[in-house]
């Protein structure tokens, strides 16, 4: 967002944010840096997943998602539905 909003009147210290004139090159390098962090966190959580279900089942049974995974963990119902 500061690409787009940055002001020289308040801090002479930057370049104008793309709504007031300047350029949009700011604006694009948080674009680029934000699909960076999504593609990251997207591969560290799919790593940490693959990970976890080496040594225990991620994904349970379609009967326990049927049922329902309190009734099968705790034997209660959490919710009628």
């Amino acid at each position: 967002m500061l690409g787009l909003v940055a002001s020289n009147a308040i801090n002479p210290g930057v370049a104008d944010g793309a709504l007031w004139g300047g350029s949009w090159d700011l604006f694009g390098k948080e674009i680029v840096t934000l699909l960076m962090a999504i593609v990251w966190a997207s591969a560290f959580t799919w790593g940490t997943l693959v990970a976890i279900n080496h040594f225990v089942k991620v994904k349970v049974s379609e009967e326990v998602q049927k049922d329902g995974l309190d009734f099968h963990v705790h034997g209660e119902i959490a919710r009628v539905i």
